[in-house]
């Protein structure tokens, strides 16, 4: 939608590894870095290096009972919106020159395996699977009323042949794949579908997942002493070595060694995402709904929809929401605030949030395009009048009561430079007494983009994410049971690309898909509380940012 200008009044490191204990084994996907060159490289093992070519490629956990044969599929259904010849029944046809096709985000199709079984994964072909990226969700009933998340993913796009999709044994006799549109367009469209799981009857263990935790990992357990890992199976990603974790850093099972003595801290991380980009839809959205975690998108109101390759549409937008991530106000334009006139900054802050709110998002946090524009009075002024909270950059670390020792940080990217505190009250009020703008308020919560260099791979880069969060959740450690909140961390990403594409290394701004994969089971397996920018809340009485979950912040449980 266009709008016309208006005037509006207003740790320790734990090893990225998967445990075979018993015959449980992880339900996740396995994402890997290779240590042996600057390309990201998905893996399923350590021990199948030379079998793994340098391709990115998705490979799923194996299912923990061997006896998963091919079951028959008596039916199969899908959505409304089927395109007409290009129906459901073509799935299951053996013939991969015909498909099921239909337009949409959120459009299904289910397959009927006549009773309840024990499912072990699915099998899908794509159409034009080996230049597109399906983004998809793979859901199980019993009973066709009440369903599973059992696998929420990205298709690897490298291949038109069916690809297995492998998850935690879960009992069922409908098996539903949801399409949230591919990296082309909203089209789903699938050629065949196989279901294998066991031969013998529906298993009675707790081997179905939860569906208030769906995608969750099964058990992960982790050595706290110095015993050989030897007989576990651990990916093959970044091994450093970080406070009294330690790792070696090769391609094989280590030995890992944990304090734990130490005190667990309060770790909470916001995880932003800028500018609309539809790469965030296709590569981040997937992984972020495996972890159960939720993003807070800052949004370009005119560039939703702008251009169907690179940004994002309203409906993949609303579909956002809907499942609870975070949309907040990035302007109208994109624009550098601190060089508008004062008409200009009312379209670009006020309008943004009317535009928002004509697609049914109540906007309350805005974000300073170019991290641009929270040291000038005029634009922090306009912003106020529309918004309860803002985001600039700076650092990693934002402090509830705005001070901590970064308050001097510059208001721009990486800058790091410093600027005069002397009359900076001790709380968030934008002003001082005697009116003059602060160096650090509710206007201008810092964060930090994740970006790289020529010189910095991504195994490098993840090492800096560690720090980064670690470094805000030092200042939370916690004292017989109790901590004082104090401090969270905000990490900004923009584009997301495979790590094998020529351009990755000339876009600073870019996150490859399996370093984002790789920080998110970071966050997961070491106790990080994702939360939104929408989940703070601000004290007018106390001049202070909380969290809404928890405002006694020295009572918070640790």
């Amino acid at each position: 939608m266009n709008f016309n200008k208006i005037n509006i009044i207003a740790i320790p490191l734990v090893v990225i590894i998967v445990i075979i204990s018993g015959s449980v084994f992880s339900s996740i996907a396995v994402f890997g870095i290779d240590s042996t060159n600057n390309n990201t490289n998905y893996n399923s093992n350590s021990t199948n290096n030379n079998s793994t070519n340098n391709q990115s490629k998705i490979m799923q956990a194996q299912p923990s009972n061997a006896q998963c044969k091919n079951l028959p599929i008596t039916n199969v259904v899908a959505s409304a919106n089927t395109e007409k010849g290009n129906t459901a029944k073509n799935v299951i046809d053996s013939k991969v020159n015909l498909r099921w096709a239909a337009n949409g985000v959120g459009t299904f199709i289910q397959a009927d395996l006549g009773s309840i079984k024990t499912i072990c994964s699915l099998g899908i072909a794509w159409y034009k699977g080996d230049a597109r990226h399906y983004n998809f969700d793979i859901s199980v009933s019993k009973d066709g009323n009440a369903y599973t998340k059992a696998f929420s993913g990205t298709s690897a796009g490298k291949t038109s042949q069916i690809e297995n999709n492998t998850f935690r044994e879960i009992d069922g006799r409908y098996i539903k794949v949801t399409v949230n549109g591919n990296s082309e367009n909203d089209w789903a469209s699938i050629t065949e579908m196989r279901v294998d799981g066991l031969i013998n009857s529906p298993s009675t263990a707790t081997g179905q997942l939860s569906s208030s935790s769906p995608s969750s990992p099964s058990q992960m357990i982790l050595s706290t002493n110095n015993t050989n890992t030897s007989n576990h199976t651990a990916s093959i990603g970044p091994l450093i070595s970080n406070g009294s974790t330690i790792i070696n850093k090769n391609n094989s099972t280590n030995n890992i060694k944990t304090n734990t003595s130490v005190s667990t801290p309060k770790k909470l991380v916001v995880l932003a995402f800028d500018d609309s980009l539809k790469s965030q839809y296709i590569f981040a959205k997937p992984i972020l709904d495996k972890y159960g975690f939720k993003g807070t998108f800052f949004t370009v109101c005119n560039y939703v929809g702008r251009n169907n390759d690179s940004k994002m549409n309203w409906t993949q937008i609303k579909t956002l929401q809907k499942g609870g991530h975070d949309i907040e106000s990035h302007t109208m334009n994109h624009k550098h605030l601190s060089k508008l006139s004062d008409s200009d900054l009312q379209f670009e802050i006020g309008q943004s949030k009317q535009c928002l709110a004509d697609h049914g998002i109540n906007a309350t946090i805005f974000g300073y395009p170019f991290a641009d524009g929270s040291d000038k009075a005029k634009v922090v002024d306009v912003v106020a009048k529309y918004y309860r909270l803002a985001r600039t950059g700076g650092d990693s670390t934002q402090f509830l009561n705005c001070i901590g020792p970064n308050n001097a940080q510059n208001n721009q990217d990486g800058s790091g430079s410093s600027s005069s505190t002397q009359n900076q009250p001790p709380d968030c009020r934008p002003y001082t007494s005697d009116g003059k703008l602060t160096t650090a308020n509710r206007y201008s919560i810092r964060a930090l983009t994740q970006q790289h260099d020529s010189g910095t791979d991504d195994t490098e880069m993840l090492q800096k994410f560690i720090g980064y969060v670690n470094k805000a959740a030092q200042y939370n450690n916690s004292t017989n049971g109790t901590a004082a909140l104090k401090a969270f961390a905000v990490l900004k990403y923009h584009e997301f690309m495979d790590g094998q594409n020529k351009d990755y290394r000339k876009n600073n701004l870019a996150t490859s898909g399996s370093l984002f994969e790789t920080e998110m089971k970071y966050l997961h397996d070491n106790g990080f509380k994702v939360i939104r920018m929408s989940d703070l809340g601000y004290d007018a009485k106390k001049s202070l940012i909380f969290l809404k979950s928890c405002p006694d912040v020295k009572t918070c449980p640790a």
